[in-house]
């Protein structure tokens, strides 16, 4: 939350975002996506799995890629 001024004779509001938006996408970060991979990685091991190696390894990268963009992103906040 950041408040939006300083000074003492102004209106203080804090800007907080959207909560729906940030629920939905708590749920689908800590809930869908490793169930998800746990679907896929069940699917390969039964060798069910339709995906080839290469669809397999892109969706992997493009995972590492979001997750790593979102650990650089709140770093600064768990750390100060």
């Amino acid at each position: 939350m950041r408040m939006g001024a300083w000074k003492d004779d102004s209106i203080k509001y804090y800007e907080i975002g959207n909560p729906v938006l940030w629920w939905a996408s708590a749920l689908c970060c800590c809930v869908v996506y490793p169930l998800q991979l746990i679907y896929l990685v069940l699917q390969h091991r039964r060798g069910t799995l339709r995906w080839t190696g290469d669809e397999f390894r892109q969706f992997w990268n493009a995972s590492k890629v979001l997750w790593g963009g979102w650990v650089l992103h709140y770093i600064p906040f768990f750390l100060f």
